[in-house]
Formats: C-alpha cells, structure tokens, sequence
C-alpha cells in the first residue's frame, strides 16, 4: 500500500474451552496517510517451549480492509480455530494445544520485532483431536531383497 495504517483497540478474547473453541481478535484499523488504501492485518501466534516442536511464529489468521480513504477506519474480527493451534503427538496419536504461555502478535508483515504482542495462557494441555493410527502394520514385515 501507499499509505500507511494505526492499529489499535486490538482485543483478544480466549474461547478456547467454550463452545467456540478459538481465540477471538478483534482491532480497529485507521488509514493515517494521505492516500486511499487497503491493508492485510495478520495474526501470527508463538507458541510456549513444550515437549512439541514448533516453529517459533506462525501466521494464524488474516483479514483485509475495505478501501479506507484518508482518515477512515474499520474494525477487524479475525478467529484463530483451535485446530491450527494444535501439533500433533505421534507418541499417543494426539492432536494437542500444550500448555503455557501463547503470545499473538497483529501487524501487516511477519516482521514483529517492535510489535506488542497480547497473550493467552492455556492452563493445561488440550487435547484438540484422537486420531487412530489405520496404517500402522499389524504385523512385522521382513523384506527379503533377493526375492524374485
């Protein structure tokens, strides 16, 4: 865009043991520059240190604005599902939200550095989907390279 956009008002409201199940933002976007304009707000979530790997951020949500004119603002909704906050457990087969600490952080590029970031905290570990293994073998199998 050639203009430049405030976020503020941003809210973050955690249903993730509701009937929602999922992180709800919610900010006002205003268009301080000079120019119309349109502008991508993402949400990129860092996930607590736990016994899962993760990626240290990842993009969980985006929303795009009408065409703001100069001075104008619109609030954004945006939901985080609980399905994308999940990894999965290959000991139990388990896909599951870890407990700790969860920062979001709401900007227009995957560069947060100077971004405040809101938090959530997930008391215990949430167990999100129990899937079965259907592929595993039932039974050893040898493999026997001269067979022909």
């Amino acid at each position: 865009s050639y203009t430049n956009f405030k976020f503020s008002k941003k809210e973050l409201r955690n249903n993730l043991n509701s009937k929602n199940n999922s992180i709800d933002i919610s900010l006002n976007v205003k268009n301080n520059g000079k120019i119309s304009g349109k502008e991508v707000v993402q949400a990129y979530v860092s996930a607590p240190n736990g016994k899962l790997s993760k990626p240290s951020i990842e993009l969980k949500a985006f929303a795009k604005t009408k065409e703001l004119k100069s001075k104008e603002s619109q609030k954004i909704s945006m939901s985080i599902d609980q399905s994308t906050l999940a990894s999965y457990n290959s000991e139990n087969s388990k896909w599951v939200i870890e407990k700790g600490l969860y920062k979001v952080y709401i900007s227009s590029s995957s560069d947060v550095r100077n971004v405040k970031p809101m938090k959530f905290y997930v008391k215990k570990d949430i167990i999100v989907d129990d899937v079965t293994n259907v592929m595993s073998p039932t039974e050893d199998v040898l493999m026997n390279r001269n067979h022909k």
